[in-house]
C-alpha cells in the first residue's frame, strides 16, 4: 500500500529544510525529508514552494531489502525502489501542476501589464511573439521568481525594438557559464557607453596599425599615397606629446609646398591634405598657438611626416630635402623659429651612418625612421595587445582591400601560411 498527503506551512520559511518528500516505510522514516530525489523543473529547493510544502509518502509494502543497512536512503538500483519512486514522483508532479497553476496564470498577467505600454509599441507579430515567450517562460521556469521574469521579458522587449533583435541573444546562448560571470563583472564596474568608448578606441588604433602594417608590407610604390592618410590619425604613435586632437592637416602649408616642387599630378589634386612628389609623399599637421588673451596666433608646435618609396634609402640629401620644407615655409611666414617642429622621415632602408636625428636649432629636429621601428613602437605603445587580440572579431574581418591580420602577421613572421 502506497499513500500520500501534502502539507502546506501556509507561508514559505527561509529554507526548504524540513520540506520536501518524506518517505516512510512501517513507521520510520528512510533518510531525510527534502527535494534531492525529485529531479522536476516544477521544483527545487531555491523556490517558494519548496520552502512551504511538504508531502509525505507511506510505502509499508517496501521492505529493507529495498533499504539501505542504516536506513539512509533507498537502493537506487533496486527495481522494486525504481518503480515506486516513478509512481510517486508522477502524483506529486500533478499535484504541484495543479498548486503552481493559479499563481503561474497570475504572475503572466502581473509582467503583461507592467510591459504592456512598451509592447504597444511593438508591430502585431513582436506582440504575437513576445506574449508567446511569455506564456512559455512561465510553464518552463518555474524556479524564476515574478521579478526575474519580470527582468527577462523586459529584456526581451528590448531586443524586439532594437535593430539586431535577437543576434544578442545568439552570443549569449554560446558562453559559457565562465564567460557570463566575466561579463556580469564587467558590467558592474562599467558602464555600456563608457566600456564601448573605450573598445572602441581599442579597436581603431590596432585597426590602423594593422592597415599600416599590410601597407608598409606591400612592394607596391602607390601604397605610400594611401599610406599618408593613416598617419593624420597615428600621430599618438611618435610619442605622448602627438596625442592631442589638436593636431590638425595644414592645407595653407601643403599648398606651399605643391607649388615649391610644382606638383601637377592628379592624386595631389585629389589630396588637397598632403602632397604627391616624385619619391614621396608628405603630410603637415600642426597645432595652434595662443597669445595670452587666449586669441589663436601662428603655430606653436608642427609635425612633418614624409614617407617615402620602397628602395629609396633615407640618407642626408632626403634629411635636407625636410629642412628645405621647414625653411620655405618660414619664409612665406606660415612658421616662425618659436615653432617646434618635428620632422618624421619614413623609409624601408636607412643609409649607412644616416640613422641620427638632424638638429636645426632648439626648435627643429628631423627623424629618419623605419617603416618596421614605426610599427614596433606603435605595439609597444598599445601594450602589445595586437598579439593577445589577433583573433577578435574586429581583427580578423579582412576586406578585397587588406589581406586578413594573421596572413600579413606570419608572412612578416617567415611563417609558412
Amino acid at each position: 500500500m502506497i499513500s500520500d498527503g501534502l502539507l502546506d506551512s501556509s507561508r514559505a520559511d527561509r529554507t526548504s529544510k524540513q520540506h520536501g518528500i518524506a518517505w516512510w516505510v512501517n513507521r520510520r522514516l528512510v533518510g531525510e525529508a527534502g527535494w534531492n530525489s525529485f529531479s522536476d523543473k516544477l521544483i527545487d529547493g531555491r523556490t517558494e514552494e519548496a520552502k512551504r510544502y511538504s508531502f509525505v509518502v507511506e510505502a509499508d509494502f517496501l521492505t529493507p531489502a529495498e533499504i539501505m543497512p542504516d536506513w539512509s536512503s533507498f537502493r537506487e538500483e533496486n527495481a522494486k525502489w525504481k518503480t515506486t519512486k516513478s509512481i510517486v514522483h508522477d502524483c506529486i508532479r500533478d499535484e504541484l501542476t495543479s498548486l503552481l497553476k493559479t499563481k503561474r496564470t497570475q504572475t503572466r498577467t502581473n509582467i503583461a501589464s507592467k510591459h504592456a505600454s512598451t509592447v504597444r509599441a511593438l508591430p502585431r507579430l513582436s506582440q504575437d511573439r513576445w506574449n508567446g515567450m511569455l506564456t512559455q517562460l512561465v510553464e518552463r521556469c518555474p524556479t524564476l521568481g515574478e521579478q526575474q521574469l519580470e527582468q527577462v521579458m523586459g529584456v526581451l522587449a528590448n531586443l524586439e525594438m532594437a535593430e539586431s533583435q535577437y543576434s544578442l541573444l545568439e552570443k549569449l546562448h554560446n558562453l559559457t557559464p565562465s564567460d557570463l560571470d566575466s561579463w556580469n563583472g564587467l558590467l558592474e564596474e562599467w558602464t555600456l557607453k563608457s566600456a564601448k568608448e573605450a573598445l572602441d578606441e581599442v579597436s581603431s588604433r590596432l585597426k590602423l596599425i594593422e592597415e599600416i602594417r599590410a601597407k608598409t608590407a606591400s612592394t607596391d610604390t602607390q601604397e605610400v599615397q594611401e599610406l599618408q592618410p593613416l598617419f593624420g590619425e597615428a600621430l599618438w604613435i611618435f610619442g605622448p606629446q602627438f596625442e592631442s586632437i589638436e593636431f590638425t592637416s595644414n592645407k595653407g602649408m601643403t599648398r606651399v609646398i605643391k607649388e615649391l616642387f610644382k606638383v601637377t599630378e592628379k592624386g595631389s589634386r585629389k589630396r588637397p591634405d598632403f602632397a604627391v612628389l616624385p619619391d614621396s609623399t608628405v603630410g603637415f599637421y600642426d597645432r595652434p598657438a595662443f597669445d595670452e588673451d587666449h586669441n589663436q596666433n601662428g603655430v606653436d608646435t608642427l609635425v612633418i611626416v614624409e614617407l617615402k618609396k620602397p628602395g629609396v634609402p633615407l640618407g642626408q640629401e632626403e634629411k635636407m630635402q625636410v629642412w628645405g620644407y621647414i625653411k620655405e615655409l618660414r619664409e612665406k611666414g606660415l612658421v616662425s623659429t618659436e615653432t617646434r617642429v618635428t620632422g618624421f622621415l619614413l623609409g624601408d632602408s636607412i643609409a649607412p651612418q644616416e640613422g641620427e636625428p638632424s638638429k636645426h636649432g632648439d626648435r627643429t629636429i628631423i627623424r629618419p625612421m623605419l617603416y618596421n621601428t614605426f610599427i614596433g613602437q606603435a605595439e609597444k605603445r598599445m601594450m602589445n595587445l595586437h598579439k593577445r587580440l589577433s583573433d577578435a572579431p574586429f581583427m580578423t574581418k579582412s576586406n578585397a582591400a587588406q589581406e586578413p591580420v594573421q596572413q600579413v602577421l606570419a608572412r612578416q613572421n617567415g611563417q609558412a601560411l
